[in-house]
């Protein structure tokens, strides 16, 4: 899912913009927190939804996201 010239990048921190279908999305999710996690993955890495999902999918999805952080 995440490009492999971003993977290979020397940016350090990536920002990506991400609609609410594809921030609700727990596979997105999934790759993009282990993209993050993978050796030589980004040291900041922020996910900004272009709108707010319901409060449900939000705490389902931000759960996935916090385990980075965690992790």
């Amino acid at each position: 899912m995440v490009c492999p010239s971003l993977a290979a990048s020397s940016i350090r921190r990536i920002a990506i913009n991400l609609t609410t279908a594809e921030f609700s999305d727990e596979r997105v999710a999934e790759a993009l927190t282990a993209f993050k996690n993978e050796q030589g993955g980004p040291d900041e890495l922020t996910i900004e939804a272009t709108d707010v999902p319901d409060t449900l999918t939000m705490r389902q999805i931000t759960a996935i996201y916090r385990a980075v952080v965690s992790g």
